[in-house]
């Protein structure tokens, strides 16, 4: 009881220091519980918001075999326990779905080409179907069996909801009577649940019979009923969100293992499974992972800080504590009790943190989080103490308690005479660089610093072929920060001896005592001048990382979506045909350019290589990012290189708007063939290419007139592009008779609309037809052209119509020019094409060279215009060519061949703002299909958890360090003036103005935070340079692309400066004002140092 009350009384008599350290120990402890619950909290939830954004790709299995006759039921056991093996508790979606055999169509038992039907079952149908009448069939025990059909299944074989048809089988089985429960539209073609069924998502499936349907039946009543022995299918989709984070790997693991684990089939067949969701799990296991060791890379550098603040400010106390302890020691007091007194008072100061630091985290989260630095949109925070924050709690207070307790022991057998010699010279040079320790350290942070390069993260590979987190690497930065500030420290001495002889010549009494006092006690300056040292250089790493980062996801981003808006071309029925998708799109608001794109997998070699083709006279206007791009080149003038014009093609304009086209054909000689199939090649402004089917053309030499209806052609909520060209002319036709020749002319083209038509068009001067037939044997021949019309043409003779060769295609399209002798078709040369560096690399080409690509098993040169590293919105580092779209359609049309629709629009928009554009495509969804949102995605990656987390670290950092700064300062300048209050009386005394001993600490704190500031600067910048391109990552945790570049934003940088400058010189000011307060005389008789 008596040593408690003592350590009391000690501790009231010196308040200024046993509160500065309490409340360090106290805020320390605080922030790092925040910290750690913060991360936890925060990497939790990007876990689950990242699982819960899976799609049906990423966590779905499908899992199909042959079930022999009523073997489903076992078989859906098997299945069910294999996958809650694999999931244990997690919830689990399990729909089965097969089809049985075929029956035909009511009415059509007796044909010998009969259109089909089948019976089908789908378990859990009512939640991805619509019924548009009646009611779901259900298991009945009768001889009727109940079934639901597809609306447009039912229109086509005329039933109706109520009717019972009866069913024959086509392999033999006993006939089946159906009642017609209901009808029902699939909720979304494109739906997982359907595995891209055709028959059942559209109501017919044509190969080489038409079948119709299917007719929907209960599980129980197919399994009873309709299996012979048929192809089961079971979709297992796992709520994925609800896997903890400690069971991802090894239900990843399960996952690859669930073929073995289902074995074989009843049907004597194993199981063919098909999932990505351990792909998926290993992925997300991963990136959590490296988001908590990076995050661990700020939390390390707080508690350096942290443990640093409070061993200066028990220093201090300890240096207090010393002339007491030589006393208490030449009283009798042994080293036990001193001891025993100190670890009292430890605990007295360092154990109340280990209760409220739990408590008061939440509230210091909370504030920070009502920031807009830490304000994520949808972000969730858990903000009650967990046994994390109480352990964090608990081990804090502890290091805290033992480096309040260690100072004061320091020394603890001096004598008073010693002590006081010591108290008045003071120590110059740190425990750290007595020993050389300092050195050592610089080394141990430069190893670690290498190998954060060389491994790219904190994440490193593990003996057992896992994944693992490196504690050096983590420590890299902390270590790198301390061990620059100890480097820095050995600057103290230099600098206020240079300072000390530069003042002395000078006339000024502050400036020179100033300077002494600092070069005569280093290490009290060093002390503090080291925090601020760190909290600078913390602080300017805080910022370029947050600035990083965020310009980081910015980049990403922009690559990844290549343009503004990026849509894939829908191709649903009720949705804008390829001819009037470009128009539309071009009427969304704030579109000010538009073109088509072609994405497609073509081959070099055995690499496969990822196909672009896109308007080249728009890519400069398109382009939202010059990522990849060599130095000083841009995407305009990247256009330019990939400008063709080899094949020299044209087209007949056509002027105005029409809505139709009358068109006049002619074949013959009569009888010399089957009906010609004629199609009419046609471009829009946005050098679309499509062709336009006129139906079948006899071969009686007479004039049939067929009128095209331009607006059917853009399908539903379509516009066509305005002006029109047509470009060409398509046909087929077999040959019934050996003719010296035949001709296929177009005797008229005039554009119209509702109320008639125009006049003819007639072709371009100067341009001239040419083309090609192709034989089905593949024997090729040049064609002639014959005069009237727009176009006729001669087409070579047969002589025996039994050969090979019956079959005759071909095409001839519009060129510029004369035309070449015997109307032969020149062959234009390879195309400009930019390529990545790594397709180049494998194909062994430079700038100027051949590549020989092949694409849909044609074959297509291309010529090396340009080498980028990677092309906007294709998969960095994988093999990718861009070439021009018109020069890909028009090589595609001198070959014979169709130009292929596109399969994406790339939209720019007015000052880079696509939202006015991508509401309306949220209003009208069947207008696209997947829509990539540049804006959209530069929200999402930013405002990721995952990745926001380490902004949020780094901003909870840097606000602790400066608080650290703070108190570090307040409490070395405050102390320091107490301890010298008596000498700043005899320089009163002796007749120094007070103006000029203010000026004296003035000179003494501004040598502290010039040294803190210019040392805190460049340290940060250093360290900056070399960390933050490797701590910068994905929302996915992975390398991002482009590389993120380090950012310096002065403007930021100095505003943090001048902020630290201001709560210094607020602090100094306080001191200033106790200074003022109270004589010489009364100072001199307090004679507390004697």
């Amino acid at each position: 009881m008596h040593r408690r009350g003592l350590v009391v009384r000690r501790a009231l008599g010196h308040r200024l220091l046993v509160v500065a350290a309490s409340a360090t120990a106290l805020f320390a402890v605080t922030v790092l519980a925040a910290l750690g619950g913060y991360t936890a909290s925060v990497t939790g939830e990007g876990l689950r918001a990242t699982l819960a954004g899976a799609t049906w790709d990423d966590a779905g299995t499908r899992i199909t075999t042959s079930v022999a006759a009523r073997g489903i039921p076992a078989e859906q056991r098997k299945v069910a326990a294999a996958v809650t093996k694999v999931y244990g508790r997690v919830p689990v979606a399990i729909s089965l779905s097969a089809r049985g055999d075929s029956y035909a169509v009511p009415g059509q038992e007796r044909s010998a080409h009969p259109q089909l039907t089948a019976f089908a079952t789908y378990s859990g149908i009512e939640g991805h179907a619509h019924l548009t009448g009646g009611r779901w069939p259900t298991t009945t025990t009768g001889h009727t069996v109940e079934a639901a059909v597809p609306v447009n299944a039912a229109r086509a074989m005329r039933l109706h909801t109520g009717q019972v048809v009866t069913l024959h089988s086509r392999v033999g089985g006993p006939p089946v009577t159906v009642r017609i429960t209901g009808q029902f539209t699939p909720g979304r073609a494109d739906d997982y649940f359907w595995g891209g069924d055709k028959l059942v998502t559209t109501g017919v499936e044509r190969l080489g019979y038409t079948t119709f349907g299917p007719l929907v039946v209960p599980p129980a009543t197919f399994t009873t009923r309709f299996t012979t022995s048929v192809t089961a299918r079971w979709l297992v989709l796992p709520s994925v969100r609800e896997i903890r984070s400690g069971r991802l790997a090894d239900v990843a693991a399960r996952a690859r293992a669930l073929p073995a684990t289902l074995g074989s089939g009843s049907g004597g067949s194993g199981y063919a499974v098909k999932s990505s969701v351990a792909d998926l799990l290993t992925q997300v296991d991963r990136a959590l992972l490296v988001s908590r060791s990076t995050l661990l890379i700020p939390a390390l550098q707080l508690v350096v800080l942290a443990v640093y603040t409070l061993m200066l400010v028990a220093r201090l106390l300890a240096e207090h504590r010393r002339l007491e302890i030589t006393l208490m020691r030449a009283r009798g007091a042994s080293t036990r009790q001193i001891a025993a007194l100190a670890v009292g008072e430890g605990l007295l100061l360092g154990l109340p943190a280990a209760v409220a630091a739990p408590f008061l985290a939440p509230l210091l989260v909370r504030a920070a989080m009502a920031t807009p630095l830490l304000g994520t949109p949808g972000l969730r925070v858990d903000l009650a103490p967990t046994l994390l924050t109480w352990a964090i709690a608990v081990v804090g207070a502890l290091v805290c308690v033992v480096a309040i307790t260690l100072p004061p022991l320091r020394g603890i057998r001096r004598t008073y005479v010693a002590t006081m010699a010591a108290r008045g010279r003071g120590e110059r040079r740190a425990m750290l660089q007595r020993a050389g320790a300092d050195l050592a350290l610089v080394v141990l942070a430069a190893l670690a610093v290498w190998q954060l390069a060389h491994y790219g993260g904190p994440v490193t590979a593990t003996a057992a072929a896992g994944a693992g987190i490196d504690p050096l690497i983590v420590a890299g930065p902390a270590l790198a920060l301390l061990a620059g500030g100890v480097v820095i420290l050995r600057l103290v001495p230099v600098v206020s001896r240079a300072g000390e002889r530069a003042t002395t010549r000078g006339r000024g009494l502050a400036p020179a005592l100033g300077t002494r006092q600092v070069s005569r006690r280093p290490l009290r300056t060093a002390g503090p001048a080291l925090l601020l040292v760190m909290t600078v250089a913390v602080g300017v790493l805080s910022v370029v990382t947050g600035v990083t980062w965020r310009q980081s996801q910015i980049d990403q981003a922009d690559f990844q979506a290549g343009t503004d808006l990026r849509i894939d071309a829908p191709s649903d029925q009720g949705s804008p045909a390829p001819p009037g998708q470009g128009g539309r799109y071009a009427r969304l608001p704030g579109v000010t350019a538009v073109s088509p794109v072609l994405r497609d997998t073509a081959s070099t070699g055995s690499t496969d290589v990822t196909l672009l083709a896109a308007d080249a006279g728009a890519l400069g206007r398109l382009m939202r990012t010059h990522a990849g791009l060599p130095p000083g080149v841009t995407w305009q003038a990247m256009s330019a290189r990939l400008a063709f014009t080899g094949t020299g093609l044209t087209g007949v304009p056509v002027p105005g708007r029409p809505s139709r086209l009358s068109v006049g054909l002619r074949f013959g000689p009569s009888g010399s063939a089957d009906p010609a199939s004629v199609s009419l090649v046609v471009s829009d402004a946005l050098h679309t290419t499509y062709e336009i089917e006129m139906g079948a053309v006899p071969a009686d030499g007479a004039t049939h007139t067929k009128v095209i209806d331009l607006s059917a052609l853009a399908g539903r909520d379509g516009v066509l592009s305005y002006p029109l060209a047509v470009r060409g002319l398509r046909f087929t036709y077999v040959r019934t008779r050996a003719t010296p020749a035949a001709r296929l002319a177009v005797t008229s083209l005039r554009p119209g609309t509702a109320d008639g038509f125009g006049p003819a068009l007639r072709r371009p001067s100067g341009a001239h037809w040419s083309g090609q037939v192709t034989f089905s044997a593949g024997v090729g021949s040049a064609i002639g052209f014959g005069s009237g019309g727009l176009v006729t043409v001669r087409l070579p003779a047969t002589t025996d119509p039994t050969t090979p060769t019956p079959q005759v295609s071909g095409g001839v399209v519009l060129r510029a020019g004369p035309a070449a002798a015997g109307h032969t078709v020149a062959r234009p040369g390879p195309i400009p094409a930019v390529v990545t560096r790594d397709l180049a690399v494998r194909a062994h080409v430079t700038t100027g060279g051949r590549l020989d690509l092949t694409e849909n098993g044609v074959d297509q040169p291309l010529t090396v215009a340009g080498i980028v590293a990677a092309l906007p919105s294709t998969t960095p580092g994988a093999p990718a060519v861009l070439v021009d779209w018109t020069g890909l359609g028009d090589e595609a049309l001198v070959n014979g061949l169709s130009v292929p629709p596109p399969t994406e629009w790339w939209l720019a928009t007015r000052g880079a703002d696509p939202a006015a554009a991508a509401r309306v495509l949220g209003a009208h969804p069947y207008w696209t299909g997947t829509t990539v949102d540049r804006a959209a995605l530069r929200h999402r990656l930013r405002d990721a958890p995952l990745g926001g987390a380490l902004q949020g670290a780094l901003i909870l950092g840097f606000g602790a360090a400066l608080v650290f700064a703070a108190i570090g300062f307040a409490v070395n300048t405050a102390v320091s003036a107490r301890e010298r209050a008596g000498e700043f009386a005899i320089l009163r005394a002796l007749g120094v103005r007070g103006r000029q001993v203010l000026g004296l600490v003035a000179v003494e704190q501004a040598f502290l935070v010039g040294m803190g500031l210019a040392g805190g600067l460049l340290l940060g910048i250093v360290v900056a340079r070399l960390v933050v391109p490797h701590v910068v990552l994905t929302v996915s945790a992975t390398a991002p692309y482009p590389p993120a570049q380090v950012i310096l934003r002065w403007p930021v940088v100095l505003a943090m400066l001048a902020a630290i400058v201001v709560l210094l010189t607020a602090v100094l000011l306080l001191l200033v004002r106790s200074l003022r307060r109270g004589g010489p005389g009364q100072t001199l008789r307090l004679g507390e140092d004697r």
